[in-house]
This record gives C-alpha cells, sequence and structure tokens, in this order.
C-alpha cells in the first residue's frame, strides 16, 4: 500500500472517529484510544483503572459478559480488558461474540487463572493478548496506539 494511501485510510479513520464523538488527544489529530474493563469485581476493576487511565481516553467499565457485549456495541472501543470467570457468561464467549460485531476491537484477557490451556483457548477465541492479574503492570506495554494497527 502506498503511503498516499496509508495517508488517506488514516484521514478516513480520523475523521470516522471524531464524527463519532471519539475524544481528542493533547497532539493536534490524535485521538484517544477507548477502553472497556469487564470484572464482577468492582475493586479489580478500580485497581486496573488506576493502572492504564493515563494510556487511554474513555474507559466505560461492566460486571460480567453479557453487559460487555451490549457496551461494546454501544461504545465500540478500542481496547476490551476482559476478566474470565464471570456470572452470566464468561470472558472467553464474550470475547468471541464482541469480535464477531466488533472485530476491530483489542481484547486483553485479563484473569488470576494461568496456563498454557487458558492461552490456549484465549487465542482462539481472539484474544490480542493475555495478562495474569499478578501482572497487571503488563497492560502499560499492551496498551499501545501501534497496537491498534496490527
Amino acid at each position: 500500500m502506498s503511503a498516499a494511501t496509508q495517508a488517506l485510510l488514516c484521514v478516513g479513520l480520523y475523521s470516522q472517529k471524531a464524527a463519532s464523538g471519539a475524544e481528542l488527544g493533547p497532539h493536534y489529530g490524535e485521538l484517544m484510544m477507548s477502553l472497556l474493563i469487564v470484572d464482577d469485581d468492582a475493586r479489580m476493576r478500580s485497581l486496573i483503572r488506576s493502572i492504564v487511565s493515563d494510556l487511554v481516553g474513555p474507559i466505560t467499565e461492566c460486571g460480567d459478559g453479557i453487559a460487555a457485549e451490549e457496551t461494546c456495541q454501544q461504545h465500540r472501543p478500542d481496547w476490551v480488558l476482559m476478566d474470565l470467570t464471570m456470572p452470566r457468561m464468561n470472558g472467553l464467549d464474550a470475547t468471541r461474540r464482541i469480535l464477531v460485531s466488533n472485530p476491530a476491537a483489542r481484547v486483553v484477557i485479563v484473569t488470576a487463572n494461568d496456563g498454557q490451556r487458558l492461552r490456549d483457548a484465549a487465542t482462539t477465541a481472539g484474544a490480542f493478548a493475555f495478562v495474569s492479574k499478578e501482572n497487571l503492570f503488563d497492560l502499560r506495554q499492551i496498551i499501545q496506539p501501534e497496537s491498534l494497527s496490527v
């Protein structure tokens, strides 16, 4: 793809996001990334918010997979930080469903349960990354604007 085509695509994306009411960042033309935090523990959502809030613009929260799917349809976040074990719908099922309606979203599984089988299941579901709750600061390395163009 030529540089001119890439520039036109970026302008189109910028215009589409800006027209949708997306927040603009502190630098001219910079769009703030939006984020959804999904965890059934409000204290964990608050902790995650405190770790990543300076990296993103608007942050939305919810407590289960069904609410996550509904929230993603309404807000179309750039990033979704998704717990696995939740009531009503687990994080893997929610990830699959969210990515059907919003394939551009980057879903990061954030869970206390770690293991290769879970990591493989998350990858199969379409997750962008997998972070253990013991290593929440790893989120700061993952949530970057460059990752949205991957």
